[in-house]
């Protein structure tokens, strides 16, 4: 099947174009005739093929190919569009405001929680810094890198507060604002609590990027606020050199309905909701090696809510919940096990990872975020023999709106995670346990077995 990929135009108004059977995307920037449209099958590369403008605004497309584009990767670039070879789920491309097509991931240094500063320099940071002043009424603050604040307004209230933005992940203008919106709610529903609002934090280059694109983006947020049923409130822009989209997000809970990541308790198995595999596949995507069924794999995973963390948070049996995200499934585990004073092990071959990234992670394809990740927190994991080299880097891989790790009762792990698939999270997998430190591991450290 073909598909759209992108259009390289000056700037202009929104349309819609499809050729064929193929799938019909959002394009921006059309004005004036000279228009180019890139397709390509999943056995062929790009071509380019003539656009040519009608009455009353409408646009044909060519029957045939004007020219061949010798590298999938440089037409790509070239039309500003797309996550890469072979993958027509790309999305729209974005006319920049001085006529000349641009990728949104090529206007950042990094993108989604990949772009999260190093959990070694962010203590370097705050090293010394007074954060929290004694409020008897903060039960959750930043001593233990948890996933919200969380503030007690009463005896049966407390006000969850959270903020989360990021560099785009993808080229698709409204995919990168599901994803971003996604992530940023999902810490109200770590917390077990239900989200109530939102705000946007917009930065974006104004000067490279048309109005629509940017509007694209805001949409895609608001697609998901719908979706959790808050609004989109308001917010804050700024013109910044790179793109940043993200929100500030209010929950609420009963008080004692928060699961905070400080609050696991010895035995208690750890299962996983959603499979890793986040950063090798985005990576994937701008390095042009994932198919269009690995991109829609991706942002299915990236866009689902995790709606499951409300109900959890009313469950007793549930302990302590935290979601994974920039720092990998090893770091967050990490956080869990220094707020909670234990020891974990982790069962590599158990922990669900998405099919594509299984392949790349064989062939190294990773964000550099892995090595960050594992230089910052890697004294602290044992690894045992048998446990390869690619493996472990998916554990401590970058997710962007990853899934929630949840600490339960061992007698209720296979029913909680029946539940938990049930919901709609269906490669949830036991991955673990927490334990007591002893002289095996100490407090805060993980042992990663194969």
């Amino acid at each position: 099947m073909q598909s759209i990929l992108g259009i390289a135009a000056r700037t202009g108004r929104l349309a819609s174009l499809c050729a064929g059977n193929a799938t019909p995307q959002v394009v921006s920037s059309i004005t004036g005739s000279n228009l180019a449209v890139w397709t390509w099958t999943a056995a062929a590369r790009e071509q380019q093929w003539p656009v040519r403008p009608g009455a009353a605004g409408n646009w044909t497309v060519g029957s045939t190919a004007a020219r061949s584009l010798a590298s999938s990767t440089g037409a790509a670039a070239a039309a500003g569009a797309g996550p890469g070879a072979g993958s027509g789920a790309a999305g729209s491309v974005s006319g920049s405001s001085d006529g000349k097509p641009v990728r949104l991931t090529q206007l950042s240094h990094g993108g989604g929680c990949g772009c999260k500063i190093a959990p070694a320099k962010l203590q370097e940071i705050l090293k010394g810094v007074q954060l929290d002043f004694g409020s008897p009424d903060l039960l959750v603050g930043a001593s233990t890198s948890d996933d919200a604040a969380v503030y007690r307004l009463s005896p049966d209230l407390a006000l969850i507060l959270t903020t989360d933005f990021f560099m785009p992940i993808v080229d698709d203008p409204r995919d990168f604002g599901r994803v971003a919106a996604a992530n940023a709610i999902s810490d109200v529903y770590a917390m077990g609590g239900r989200p109530l609002l939102a705000l946007s934090v917009l930065g974006m280059p104004v000067n490279k990027l048309p109005a629509a694109v940017i509007s694209e983006i805001v949409a895609g947020g608001a697609d998901v606020c719908r979706q959790a049923g808050i609004p989109l409130a308001g917010g804050h822009s700024i013109d910044s050199p790179e793109p940043i989209f993200g929100l500030v997000v209010a929950g609420a809970a009963h008080p004692s309905a928060i699961r905070a990541n400080s609050t696991g308790r010895a035995g208690d198995v750890l299962l996983l909701t959603k499979p890793l595999g986040v950063g090798a596949m985005t990576t994937a995507i701008k390095k042009g090696l994932l198919d269009e069924a690995g991109y829609k794999q991706v942002i299915g995973t990236m866009t689902q809510l995790n709606t499951v963390g409300t109900a959890l948070g009313q469950d007793p049996r549930v302990h302590a919940i935290t979601d994974v995200t920039g720092f990998g499934l090893l770091g967050h585990l990490l956080e869990v096990c220094r707020g909670s004073g234990l020891a974990a092990r982790v069962a590599a071959g158990a922990v669900p990872v998405m099919a594509p990234a299984l392949a790349l992670a064989q062939r190294g394809v990773f964000p550099g975020a892995v090595e960050r990740n594992w230089d910052s927190y890697g004294a602290a994991v044992a690894v045992e023999q048998g446990v390869e080299s690619w493996r472990r880097d998916l554990l401590v891989d970058p997710q962007t709106s990853g899934g929630l790790l949840l600490a339960v009762e061992p007698g209720a792990a296979e029913e909680l995670l029946a539940a938990v698939r049930a919901a709609g999270f269906s490669q949830a997998a036991a991955v673990g346990r927490l334990e007591a430190p002893g002289a095996a591991a100490a407090a805060g450290t993980v042992v990663l077995q194969p």
